[in-house]
Order: structure tokens, then sequence, then C-alpha cells
């Protein structure tokens, strides 16, 4: 029963991303349960972008209704359907909003044979209130090799690939099955593209460039710039291993090699300063036309100073 989440004795409450209405009739509910239910067997790494992807909604924010909260506490307020304990799952705990006060008794003194179990991919948002009632364990995200070895082994990519991929995903499985189809090639063409344009610094470009990356949803963002990180990371141990191969993707070897003869270390050292910074500033909710129209600005500031001291150098050797 367990395995097909259709035990009587368990119970789910998840953010809604239909258009129902707060008051919910309960087979309208038991409908979007079903739905739930069905996405969670087909896929246990299901994160929310791909919950809200399931519906055809217009709806902005995927929310826990009070209608929702209060369908739960009336459900745990009955006897437990085959007289033994009762799981009570919270997917997505930090959609609870203010309405999750409402359970905090609920927490503090469960019913009897009653456990709670709230999962968050960022508890940082939950409630202080309700992570101040649970009990925190903290799940440590995949190695690299662990998701590449999966990548491998599941799915049948490359080995260059999955290891690209799984550096790229930072522990995130979900994330890396996203990009091991065509993802990842055209987050490689967008890099190139990018570096490309910083290096021309014409003005016109690189406005535009910056719309076109403040146009990615943010997931891809930061995918972009880990990407950046691995390709300087390559880069860096090529330049120290000459007798290595570069293990990106055919589409930025040829790109790394011309940037290996104009990048020296310092240089390299300031591009990975200038995405990490990005990263952190992007997980704040940086607005991301700003960043990335200055991050070209400054990429470009970057390749053009490292441009002009190799010319420098070489009119000296002459």
């Amino acid at each position: 029963k367990m395995a097909k989440l259709i035990h009587p004795d368990f119970h789910a409450l998840y953010p809604l991303v239909s258009d129902l209405k707060l008051r919910k009739k309960e087979v309208e509910l038991q409908m979007t349960f079903d739905n739930w239910r069905k996405a969670v067997i087909n896929d246990p790494y299901l994160d929310m972008s791909d919950w809200v992807g399931i519906h055809s909604t217009q709806s902005k924010n995927p929310i826990m209704s009070s209608g929702a909260i209060r369908e739960m506490m009336q459900n745990l307020s009955l006897k437990a359907f085959e007289g033994g304990a009762r799981v009570q799952l919270i997917w997505q705990a930090e959609y609870l909003g203010k309405d999750g006060n409402r359970i905090l008794k609920l927490l503090e003194e469960p019913p009897e044979n009653t456990y709670f179990i709230l999962t968050s991919a960022r508890p940082a948002q939950i409630l202080s209130t309700i992570t101040s009632r649970c009990r925190l364990l903290h799940l440590e995200t995949l190695s690299p090799v662990e998701i590449a070895k999966s990548l491998i082994g599941l799915h049948g990519i490359e080995a260059i690939t999955a290891e690209q991929i799984a550096q790229l995903s930072d522990g995130n499985f979900r994330l890396a099955v996203r990009m091991s189809g065509e993802k990842v090639d055209k987050i490689s063409m967008l890099w190139v593209e990018w570096m490309r344009v910083a290096f021309v610094k014409r003005g016109d470009h690189t406005r535009l460039m910056g719309l076109k990356l403040a146009n990615l949803n943010k997931e891809d963002a930061m995918s972009l710039m880990r990407y950046g990180i691995h390709f300087m990371a390559e880069l860096l141990r090529y330049k120290s291993r000459r007798n290595e191969s570069i293990k990106l993707d055919r589409i930025a070897v040829e790109s790394a090699l011309k940037l290996a003869g104009l990048l020296s270390y310092n240089g390299i050292e300031q591009i990975n300063e200038i995405l990490e910074r990005s990263i952190f500033e992007l997980s704040r909710n940086a607005n991301m036309k700003i960043m990335f129209t200055d991050m070209t600005i400054r990429l470009g500031k970057v390749l053009t100073s490292e441009f002009i001291s190799n010319k420098n150098e070489a009119e000296a050797v002459r």
C-alpha cells in the first residue's frame, strides 16, 4: 500500500498549483492527490518545478491553502483507519506560509501514534515557528562521482558528458537527469556566445546579451554559471598539464583552447570570482537583468586586460 501511496493512514499536504478555489469539494481534492501520488511514484526525484509543469495553470504562486490545511487537520482528528500509526507528510513545507501557524499545536502535541514528516529543498524559508518544533535532519547531496556513475549506468550517458553534468548539477540528481539530454549542449553554446560578446565589448551586444541571459529561469542561470566555473577549472588544469586533453564537450573545446593562450592564471581566478559572487547574488534573488549586464561588462574587462597584457608582452619580446 505504501509503495503505491494508497495506505489509508498516510496523508500528504503539498502546494496546490491548479485553479481550484480555496473551498474545494472532496472530489476535487482527491483528484489533485491522485495527480500528486502518480507524479511521485513515476519520479521519486520530483521537485517543485516538475509539479508545476504537470498542470496547465496560470497560477503564479503555488500555495498550501487554508482550505487544504483545514482538511488535513480534520483528517488527523479522526482515528487511524487500520488502528495503527499514521503519517502526515508535508511536501515542500516552505510553501506553508503564514497559514502554517495553524498547525503549531498539532506539531507540539500530535495525536497518538501520529508522525509528521516535513520535507523541503529550502529549509531556511520554512517558518521559524515550525522548524523550532521539529527535529531537523539534513540530507547530504550526492557527490559528482555518484551522480556521474548513475548517469552512465542508468541513462547510458558518455563518461565525459556525465562528468560535466555531475559538476553542473551541484549534487541535485533531478537536475542532472534534466541536463542529460540536449540541455548541457545548449548551456555550452550559450557560455561560448557569452564569452565572445563580453570580449568584443560592443554596447548594443552587451545589452542584448544581458537581456537574453535575464530571460533564463533561475535554475538554468545557475547551471550556466556553474558551467563557467567548470569550464575555467578545465582551462586551469589544461594550462598546468599541457599533455592532458580538455574534458569539455566538443562545442566548448575549441573556445577553451583559444582562451588557454589568452588567459593567465590570474585572469582565470578573476573570472571564477565573478561567477561565484554572482551565484551567491542570484541565490539572494538579485535582479537578473542588472546582474547579467554587469557581469558581461566585468568579464569583458578581464578578457580585454588579458589580451592587452599578452600583446604588450609579445611586443616586448620582439
